[in-house]
């Protein structure tokens, strides 16, 4: 049998080191000589650690199950370790932990938000569009749209809605007694195809009669006050029907649909372009507005910026200094105003919210209440949406569609309001505590 053979190689067996002579007598003389000293077996050079990123236990949807399968197939003599995610998946991580938050607090409280100001083209009604339909969108609570512009708005076209087929503002005005219940709003306002959020369109009120022919003989501060009513029942008895209420409002702050808008609502959010600088100073104006008609520290607590159409990667930081360089002289234009109208009594106590709040905070601007909306083509285009025979049909609210960044500064706006509002009253904060189940419950519901 040949050597080189397969079958007589396996029998083969390789002799001892201490046999093996070195190839050359240089490697003889270059080995170190290890007489009279001790030898030490050598140590394996310590593999690096594998980095980790921290993160929470997720309480509910997908990546609960991700976590649960993952643990289940893990030795019990092997630690548990979630190893670090990518960019997109802390973002998709970021938008499940955002949605479930939000769905607990809307399981306990009920909101009507009003987006403001007084000039126009401040993004006020895509803003209005975009929290409306992502908060139906996620919690599944009835959500209805009231197009408060008595100029003839167009949020119709952002939810594909034609205006003849919805309830317009004067008819609502006219029947508001009786939405009261959700059959009826359901049968006069229509609805966004994807979401379900029903809208009550706006009309041009200027050339429409609302009051009768004896109303209209009482002095203007009369009828001022009996339009007023009318809407702020209106608001209410809609808010009665359904889970929370979106007001969008037109330019200007005299309007008795604006003024009841803001005097019904328990959070203000100032809306604003990034590239058109004219609509911050419409913001701090109508900070200054309201203020003067109500108080500061009703828009301190309840107000909220939110400047859409960023770039992309700008950090809100950067976006909020930015807004506060713009508007700075105006708001210590604000402050003067202020101050020289104002008593001695009144002079302290806006000497007191300086020291306390600084000039900026004391009008509600402050970095912790402002957001800033990523730039989406596709929101550029959401009132401008047909399908293939030309039909409008709205919007779109999936992070598919927007982008995820764009959703997640929608759900942090929406989730922060929630949590805010929910920490000014004690009560509410009680009976979260007090609730062993965050499923939707009308009773444990608050109204605020």
């Amino acid at each position: 049998m040949s050597i080189g053979s397969d079958d007589s190689n396996k029998h083969l067996v390789a002799p001892p080191s201490s046999l093996i002579l070195p190839r050359s007598e240089d490697e003889v003389t270059s080995k170190p000589s290890n007489k009279g000293q001790d030898t030490q077996p050598k140590q394996k050079a310590k593999e690096p650690k594998r980095e980790l990123t921290v993160r929470p236990i997720p309480r509910e949807g997908m990546p609960k199950v991700i976590y649960t399968a993952k643990k289940l197939v893990t030795p019990k003599d092997r630690p548990f370790v979630i190893p670090k995610m990518t960019a997109h998946d802390q973002l998709m991580w970021d938008i499940s932990e955002l949605i479930a938050e939000l769905r607990r607090l809307a399981s306990l409280l009920q909101m009507k938000i009003v987006v403001l100001n007084s000039k126009g083209g401040a993004a006020k009604t895509p803003t209005t569009a975009y929290l409306a339909t992502t908060f139906m969108d996620v919690t599944n609570d009835p959500t209805v749209i009231l197009d408060m512009n008595q100029n003839f708005g167009n949020m119709n076209d952002w939810l594909g809605i034609a205006r003849e087929d919805t309830m317009g503002l004067r008819e609502a005005i006219q029947f508001r007694d009786q939405l009261i219940n959700f059959s009826a709003i359901a049968k006069a306002f229509r609805s966004h195809a994807e979401t379900g959020v029903r809208l009550m369109a706006s009309e041009d009120l200027r050339t429409m009669k609302l009051l009768s022919d004896a109303e209209l003989k009482l002095p203007r501060e009369e009828q001022e006050k009996l339009l007023l009513q009318m809407f702020t029942r209106l608001i209410d008895n809609v808010f009665s029907a359904v889970h929370s209420v979106f007001l969008d409002t037109g330019n200007g702050m005299d309007y008795e649909s604006n003024l009841s808008s803001v005097r019904a609502a328990n959070v203000f959010l100032f809306s604003g372009l990034w590239d058109k600088r004219e609509s911050y100073d419409g913001i701090i104006a109508t900070i200054g507005g309201y203020g003067n008609r109500f108080t500061r520290e009703m828009i301190r607590n309840k107000g909220y910026i939110v400047i859409s159409d960023t770039p992309a990667r700008m950090e809100r930081k950067v976006v909020f200094d930015t807004f506060l360089r713009h508007v700075h002289d105006n708001i210590e234009h604000l402050y003067m105003t202020a101050y020289d109208a104002a008593d001695a009594d009144g002079k302290e106590e806006l000497d007191h919210e300086l020291a306390r709040y600084g000039m900026p905070g004391m009008f509600g601007v402050s970095e912790e209440r402002f957001f800033a909306v990523p730039h989406s083509a596709d929101i550029a285009q959401g009132a401008r949406r047909t399908d293939a025979s030309g039909k409008v049909i709205g919007l779109k609210v999936g992070g598919e569609a927007i982008g995820f960044n764009v959703r997640k500064a929608f759900l942090e706006i929406l989730r922060t309001i929630f949590h805010d509002t929910l920490l000014r009253h004690e009560g509410v904060v009680r009976s979260l505590h007090a609730t062993s189940s965050p499923s939707f419950n009308a009773q444990q519901v608050a109204r605020v």
